[in-house]
């Protein structure tokens, strides 16, 4: 699977949704209408900072564009990958507190 073509097109989607042209962030980019051009099509390999900078663009995290899903619940991160896999980052802490509340509930208590 090339991720290139798939941020590829969740670029040009988003571009779409926004009502605007190639050329509107080709000029914005400092780039000609041609060199973005290759860019949706995935001709070029895009860095982080022509991501960063396109993102600013359309007003999307880079998450958006990567199609990362990430949400913050009281410290907890749930993120998702393009190929559906859910990864859950907590702290000790926060463990501690929802295996508590788990046992609380299960009590009666809460």
């Amino acid at each position: 699977m090339d991720m290139n073509k798939i941020v590829a097109q969740r670029i040009m989607e988003a571009r779409e949704a926004k009502g605007l042209y190639q050329k509107n962030i080709a000029t914005a980019l400092g780039l000609s209408t041609n060199a973005y051009n290759s860019i949706e099509n995935g001709k070029t390999n895009l860095t982080v900072n022509v991501l960063y900078k396109i993102s600013e663009i359309l007003q999307l995290p880079v998450s958006a564009l990567l199609n990362i899903n990430q949400k913050s619940i009281n410290s907890i991160v749930i993120t998702q990958n393009n190929n559906g896999t859910l990864y859950f980052q907590i702290s000790d802490e926060q463990m501690e507190q929802l295996i508590e509340n788990q046992k609380n509930k299960k009590k009666g208590e809460v």
